[in-house]
């Protein structure tokens, strides 16, 4: 841990933001493969810094969590819940960031999929772009609390989740991973989500598709054939561990009788 937090010495939360996204890709793997430790220190280190994987919001946020707690950042966990297409997810089951700087409230993100800003965003304050879009925190009165992370999308403000400032247990992390395993409606037991961003835009990719997005609005996408182009794209934009889980994973799809997208 400690070889891994000299790089982020002498720079600011910024620095670290984009150095995030750029190590750690947002997937759903461990889900998929069944994993299921408890949401530690140690954990997070061997998974995402010795192994070089991603994960989700419980594991991104909470290793940003405690990076910007070891450098003397004053921050705290809080809980969320995502807004998707103007539905609410599953109840408390985002976690991110919460930093108090020169007496103000700041949110920062490394575990909201693509959709991450490079700067922390200051409570009312001013927006932050990055090549995933722009965004702003909010004084939101929403069912899900009073504050909000928005993202501008077609000239308009949406809630990309709500959430309150109450600071959140680390032994959450556990149980929201439980949720996500096991919940009826959660999105990532179905299959692979694998997304992050480039130097120029974002990357998704899911088992029939790459998607490309660049800050403009304009986009690409490539439809895949067979599950080879799909590990060739996996290939292309993660590091060796991800490739190894993500033919685990389809080498237990196999077995269980599902077909290779035509």
């Amino acid at each position: 841990m400690n070889s891994f937090l000299k790089q982020f010495e002498g720079h600011d939360i910024s620095f670290i933001l984009k150095r995030f996204a750029e190590l750690f890709p947002f997937e759903n793997l461990d889900v998929l493969n069944g994993y299921e430790q408890k949401i530690t220190s140690e954990f997070l280190k061997e998974k995402l810094i010795d192994h070089q994987r991603g994960g989700l919001c419980y594991e991104l946020n909470a290793l940003l969590f405690l990076t910007l707690k070891k450098l003397g950042f004053d921050v705290q966990l809080a809980t969320g819940t995502v807004k998707n297409e103007g539905v609410w997810a599953i109840d408390d089951t985002h976690a991110t960031v919460l930093l108090q700087r020169d007496g103000h409230l700041c949110l920062v993100e490394s575990g909201f999929g693509n959709r991450l800003p490079f700067s922390p965003l200051l409570l009312d304050g001013e927006s932050a772009s990055s090549p995933a879009g722009t965004f702003r925190f909010r004084t939101v009165t929403t069912e899900k609390g009073t504050l909000a992370m928005e993202q501008l999308v077609n000239d308009e403000w949406i809630v990309r989740y709500g959430f309150s400032p109450e600071p959140m247990e680390w032994s959450n992390l556990t149980k929201m991973k439980e949720t996500i395993h096991y919940h009826e409606q959660s999105t990532f037991t179905q299959a692979p989500v694998i997304a992050g961003i480039t130097d120029g835009g974002t990357f998704s990719i899911a088992r029939d598709r790459l998607r490309l997005k660049w800050p403009d609005g304009s986009e690409k996408i490539v439809t895949f054939e067979n599950d080879y182009d799909f590990l060739n794209e996996v290939t292309r934009y993660c590091s060796p561990s991800i490739v190894k889980e993500t033919k685990l994973y389809l080498n237990a799809a196999f077995r269980d009788g599902q077909k290779k997208l035509k």
